[in-house]
């Protein structure tokens, strides 16, 4: 019989408890077998940079002067991700699947994006399913900038939605992330 691979060994501190599990198809262990597991997780921050147009300056006896006017302005945001894919032998009655959660955290009064602000896992995200040929082993963590939520003109407080800035996350962040590491599975997370 197989020994079961203790989880120090994988040299990880990942823990999946806490959200929800998805799919399970049976509540009794069946003995040791061999298992194909799934960890992800990412973290990060971002800020707003302001983008002037200084074209329509004002020239004054040859010398040019006043305020630019702010041409666009966008997140500019840090990410962080790590995926772990790992074969394990270990005593489980079936597969399951907890999605990935995210806390979100910035200055806005509308729980939008603000000037600056943070995100990071507050519950792995997590998968395992019965080990198949084909299945291999991997380890992935990367750190990229991507810019999200671009719009004319100055930032406006009031326009800064929470709808409005998870869409853009999702679609900014959370879908460019298999770009670095392609087992990164965005259909799993939660924000």
């Amino acid at each position: 019989m197989p020994v079961p691979i203790e989880p120090s060994a994988l040299s990880v501190q990942f823990f999946a408890g806490g959200g929800a599990a998805l799919a399970s198809s049976s509540t009794s262990a069946t003995g040791y077998n061999k298992w194909f597991t799934h960890y992800q997780v990412m973290w990060g921050m971002w800020k707003r940079i302001w983008s002037y147009d200084c074209t329509n300056l004002a020239t004054v006896g040859g010398a040019t002067s006043g305020p630019p006017s702010v041409a666009f302005t966008y997140l500019d945001v840090n990410v962080n991700t790590k995926v772990i894919e790992a074969t394990e032998v270990l005593n489980w009655a079936s597969g399951v699947q907890i999605n990935q959660e995210i806390q979100l955290s910035s200055n806005s009064a509308l729980s939008g994006g603000g000037t600056l602000g943070s995100f990071w896992t507050i519950v792995a995200g997590y998968w395992r399913a019965p080990w198949v040929i084909g299945n291999s082993d991997d380890n992935c963590e990367r750190t990229f900038n991507v810019p999200i939520a671009k719009a004319p003109g100055p930032y406006i407080p009031g326009d800064d939605t929470r709808e409005k800035f998870i869409a853009d996350f999702n679609s900014g962040v959370t879908l460019n992330i298999p770009r670095s590491c392609p087992r990164f599975q965005p259909d799993i997370v939660y924000t």
